[in-house]
């Protein structure tokens, strides 16, 4: 093969590599662009198949065992330094309770930022309406509050 036909075939490698990784960031795909990357650049200064194939394997395991783990662990937010979206973010807001948590259903209406959900006690007790509460978790689409004291 031509040096310049296995340039392109590595660098079209390494782009299909990085367009994957775009589309699911988990920082495995990127791996392989990387090694491709450095295979391209080898196989444009005139370097053989065998050893761009080695140069491919040994770079993208290098950036898979050695970059990968600071990637994850600074870019992808996980755990406690994730942003709580969507129902997730209403644990721990305060609101205002705009029907009674009161027998036989136990179940009442809290306002939180001007939306209304359904609630219950975590404990069961009945509070009255107009009381200040706070999410302490949610089950399905009930917010299961505690009273502000």
């Amino acid at each position: 093969m031509e040096t310049i036909f296995v340039w392109w075939v590595w660098a079209v490698i390494a782009i299909i590599t990085l367009i994957a990784e775009v589309l699911l960031p988990s920082f495995t795909v990127g791996c392989f662009s990387v090694g491709a990357l450095v295979a391209a650049v080898l196989s444009a200064c005139g370097v053989g198949v065998n050893t761009q194939l080695i140069a491919f394997a040994v770079v993208s395991l290098l950036v898979f065992v050695v970059i990968r783990p600071f990637a994850v662990k600074y870019l992808l937010k996980k755990g406690k330094d994730a942003v709580a979206t969507n129902q997730d973010a209403l644990v721990g807001r305060v609101g205002r309770l705009t029907k009674a948590i009161e027998d036989p259903t136990l179940k009442g209406e809290v306002r939180i930022d001007g939306d209304i959900f359904p609630a219950r006690s975590i404990d069961n007790s009945p509070i009255e309406a107009g009381e200040d509460v706070r999410v302490v978790r949610i089950d399905s689409i009930v917010m299961v509050v505690v009273p502000v004291k």
